[in-house]
């Protein structure tokens, strides 16, 4: 089995970890700590900003972008025999040889915060029910030697499906 991840496995436990300090144990210093009618009061009479609101704003804007660059960032996929399995933090999907049509790589533009960062390439599916799917890893910026190496394995794989299917039968 190939296995294909999108980013080392310390930055996804990075961003889990910053996520857990900032989204979890925030929210839970104020429900046990200081109560929420306490927190709003500390909210709204903080002076030009920079008290309670500020810190509260800043711990959400953290959470959001950690949890949103773990889950775009910790994509793998598992090429085997049998077929590919893809897996996100929020799913994992098996597709099989037999619903692969065309393997391709695809071109798009990756966006951060609306704004145009580059290109983004990534493996393409192209599946027999006429659906395109792309796989969450891997991704490179730039088309290099080991994007073509990983679509030659996943093509290599497909390939060496597609002959023992056929000598089965």
């Amino acid at each position: 089995m190939i296995e294909f991840r999108a980013a080392p496995r310390w930055w996804q436990w990075s961003a889990v970890a910053v996520f857990l300090l900032t989204g979890v144990l925030f929210p839970c210093v104020i429900t046990f700590g200081m109560g929420w009618d306490e927190f709003g009061r500390r909210y709204q009479e903080s002076p030009r900003g920079r008290g309670m609101g500020f810190w509260a704003t800043g711990d959400f804007v953290i959470a959001a972008l950690s949890l949103a660059g773990c889950h775009h960032f910790s994509g793998r996929t598992f090429v085997g025999a049998d077929g590919i399995r893809t897996r996100t933090p929020l799913r994992r999907r098996f597709i099989p040889w037999g619903d692969v049509k065309y393997v391709d790589m695809d071109r798009g533009i990756d966006e951060f915060l609306g704004r145009k960062t580059g290109p983004m390439y990534r493996i393409r599916l192209d599946l027999v029910n006429g659906k395109s799917l792309c796989l969450p890893a891997p991704m490179a910026q730039e088309f290099d030697s080991a994007m073509e190496a990983a679509k030659s394995a996943i093509m290599r794989r497909r390939k060496a499906w597609a002959d023992r299917s056929e000598s089965a039968s």
